[in-house]
């Protein structure tokens, strides 16, 4: 077993800066809050939370020369250093500012090596021991280390040192997936490519490929895990349509199967519309779900203008699941209805139905990716920048909204990336390529 703390500048380690005495992990506790609304029997958890953990590791300071000041200058250096990284995670949790903390673990030798990010500590020295001057016997010092880290390990390094988080494959390979702004725009992610014991944040890159003099502009990315993502047909096509007058017309009616309804198993789909044609500013639309005659479920009415990919609201599909029916959801149908306009043409190039299980929109200040640039959402650190403008710079022009992507081990799940241009055009078709990475955690090693 070895431990190491680092801040990623200065790093001690167990058999070189210290020996390790004792030192066992703990496994963090769960909060969980039961329901408390009339008519619960009291069985429902509604809230689960991992608390941080508070544990300790003894070790000893090792002397240089004989004892004449020897044992006490090395162990102030070295407990000094130790003092400083636990005030420097102090300050980090406090003010946002300073580098991370990490305590590092590793197992055996030839293990990867995980860490936990320290959030405070202290250092305790044995009493009994120091008043009998047993602390000086052997030329070393007794100490215990007491912290608090976050309740989970994180992938930190190979055995040899390699200390990038891990690439995952996307559609079955690494080095880069490419994807189109059409049907070709899913990203698939084998369940045995994730491992760990918990959702792990996800470090997305999307390079844009396309030659077109449009950037890429707004992205929008979805994760689906647990509808069907490999078999669920997202990509339906539209056609021409036009608005009456100012009273409520249908505009285009897509037909939702038992087969697509059963693979969406009730999710949440956000509603995506490419349209190809200038759309004026006095549109309202909205959507409906019908059952032969019978409307089960609409949206509000939304205002829309100009063209271009646009994210035209989310939707329960089918509106209500019925578990254990035994039998599948009945077809039903999506459709779209405007007002406003009159007798101007539209065309709707395609509606993506797409799942969210969570659901991410990168959008830059003013200026979107040429050609060859690339966005980076970096959920590992919490950052979101640009790059490739020139060498060795980067841009934090982009921002992000929405809760990061969290891959989840063990299981198949699929990504969906749209991008929209700064124009509204060239957006049909166009390219990207996409890399994706994480840390793999764990409650336990």
């Amino acid at each position: 077993m070895r431990l190491r703390l680092t801040d990623g500048t200065t790093t001690l380690t167990s058999g070189t800066d210290f020996e390790l005495r004792r030192y066992t992990p703990q496994a963090p506790q769960l909060d969980t809050q039961e329901a408390a609304r009339a008519g619960a029997d009291g069985a429902e958890v509604y809230g689960a939370t991992y608390r941080n953990v508070t544990e300790s590791a003894a070790i000893y300071l090792d002397a240089d020369d004989e004892y004449a000041g020897g044992v006490v200058a090395n162990a102030r250096s070295t407990l000094a250093t130790i003092h400083r990284m636990f005030e420097q995670a102090r300050h980090r949790q406090r003010t946002g500012m300073g580098a991370r903390v990490w305590v590092e673990h590793q197992v055996e030798d030839g293990d990867d090596w995980y860490r936990s990010e320290l959030l405070a500590g202290r250092v305790v020295m044995d009493d009994a021991k120091l008043r009998y001057g047993l602390q000086l016997l052997g030329e070393h010092i007794e100490l215990v280390l007491l912290w608090t880290r976050r309740f989970f390990w994180e992938y930190a390094a190979t055995a040899a040192g390699v200390t990038d988080a891990l690439e995952v494959p996307l559609n079955g390979a690494t080095g880069g997936a490419a994807i189109t702004n059409d049907a070709g725009n899913t990203l698939d992610i084998d369940a045995a490519d994730v491992v760990g014991d918990l959702p792990a944040p996800l470090r997305l890159e999307v390079t844009n490929t396309d030659a077109s003099a449009a950037r890429h502009y707004t992205i929008y990315v979805a994760h689906n895990v647990y509808s069907e993502p490999g078999d669920f047909a997202h990509h339906l096509a539209g056609g021409s349509t036009s608005t009456g007058s100012g009273s409520e017309v249908l505009l285009y009616t897509w037909s939702l199967t038992t087969a697509m309804l059963e693979d969406l198993a009730g999710n949440i789909a956000r509603l995506m519309m490419l349209m190809s044609s200038v759309w004026p500013n006095t549109l309202w639309l909205r959507w409906a779900v019908y059952w032969s005659l019978t409307r089960l479920w609409e949206s509000g009415w939304m205002q829309q203008t100009g063209q271009g990919l646009k994210d035209l609201a989310a939707a329960p599909l089918p509106p209500k699941l019925v578990e254990g029916a035994g039998v599948a959801p009945s077809a039903l149908e999506l459709r779209l209805y405007g007002r406003g306009a009159t007798g101007v043409p539209y065309t709707i190039t395609w509606l993506q139905i797409v799942p969210v299980d969570s659901w991410r929109v990168l959008q830059p200040v003013g200026y979107g990716l040429a050609q060859n640039t690339r966005v980076v959402d970096d959920a590992i650190t919490g950052q979101v920048w640009s790059d490739g403008w020139g060498a060795g710079t980067y841009t934090p022009h982009y921002t992000a909204r929405g809760n990061p992507i969290m891959v989840r081990p063990g299981l198949d799940q699929r990504l969906y990336v749209l991008v929209n241009t700064d124009t509204g055009t060239s957006v049909d078709g166009r390219t990207s390529t996409v890399r994706a990475y994480y840390r793999p955690r764990r409650l336990l090693l």
